[in-house]
């Protein structure tokens, strides 16, 4: 067995999932990952949204406490909240990459949503005791700015998807996900670090271990602001410029960098959405342009350090 702690939850899996923070065997754990035939789903499910993720078409349906999670491409997946197991039924060929971009982009996610709290499409890096997080649809940089802020001393927290508690009066919390920056080889050498593993992927960029030992990751990380990154031209004036948002407007734009994306819809998308008005209202939010330019990343990170020394 493997034990591991993401995204504020304790998983225990039949199988290794690379990226994930290690823990020791607890107690207890929230979830269970074990490969595991299903039957076929039957008409008591409802379609929550779909995907049609290329080449590959993805659903998502649900009945009572158990969600399915169809993958076009690797397989389907159950989600049974009641027995709090995540059982894989997938080809014995799927790759060990393949599997774990499903479990750790989808399934934990929605384990996250199912149980009321927010994932979203983020990488997070801590400095200090409090969580910045840089939220942004794919190709835009925030794996490419946290590994740059991670080598000038900040904590990366997570890279592609990070949880956040919303509920209640209380501050929001982040909890580490994948630490693992997934960045392509440029962005990578224009950042500035120095760490020793560095392996590709599927989609042809460069996977990098960057945990850290120095802050425990079963202790939720109280978020300082986000950010909602947006790309600004090469020549801009400023490296890195903010603007400050309203609730309302930063909860609408974050709608959209939702983990799971059109798998929920309907009520739950509705659902997501008081999350992310919960954590506009809670947390300072902004739009991030970044200029388009390499070798203006140290200038960037200068930016953000003023913004939030360490």
């Amino acid at each position: 067995m493997y034990h591991y702690f993401a995204f504020g939850r304790r998983v225990r899996s039949d199988f290794p999932l690379a990226t994930l923070p290690v823990q020791a065997a607890p107690d207890d754990v929230d979830v269970q990952v074990r490969r595991q035939a299903l039957a076929p789903r039957d008409a008591a499910f409802s379609l929550v949204g779909a995907d049609p993720y290329r080449p590959c078409n993805l659903q998502l349906w649900r009945h009572g406490a158990t969600w399915r999670f169809e993958h076009a491409c690797s397989g389907q997946y159950a989600l049974d909240r009641a027995r709090g197991v995540i059982a894989c039924d997938v080809p014995s060929t799927l790759g060990e990459e393949a599997l774990r971009l499903d479990l750790v982009g989808r399934l934990l996610p929605l384990l996250v949503h199912d149980a009321g709290d927010l994932c979203l499409h983020a990488s997070a890096v801590r400095v200090g005791d409090r969580a910045i997080l840089f939220a942004a649809v794919k190709g835009t940089g925030k794996s490419s700015l946290a590994a740059a802020l991670v080598a000038h001393g900040a904590t990366l927290m997570g890279d592609d998807a990070v949880a956040v508690t919303v509920q209640g009066p209380q501050a929001p919390l982040a909890f580490a996900g994948s630490m693992a920056l997934r960045v392509h080889a440029d962005s990578y050498a224009a950042s500035g670090a120095s760490w020793a593993t560095a392996t590709p992927t599927l989609d042809g960029k460069l996977s990098v271990d960057a945990a850290s030992s120095e802050w425990p990751v079963t202790a939720g990380t109280p978020v300082a602001a986000v950010y909602l990154m947006t790309p600004a031209p090469a020549h801009a004036e400023q490296a890195a410029m903010r603007e400050r948002l309203a609730p309302m407007t930063a909860a609408v734009q974050l709608q959209q960098h939702g983990k799971l994306g059109d798998l929920l819809g309907g009520a739950e998308a509705h659902r997501q959405f008081r999350g992310t008005l919960a954590l506009a209202s809670k947390v300072p939010a902004y739009t991030l342009s970044v200029a388009r330019d390499l070798a203006r990343l140290p200038a960037v990170v200068a930016t953000v350090r003023a913004w939030h020394p360490w």
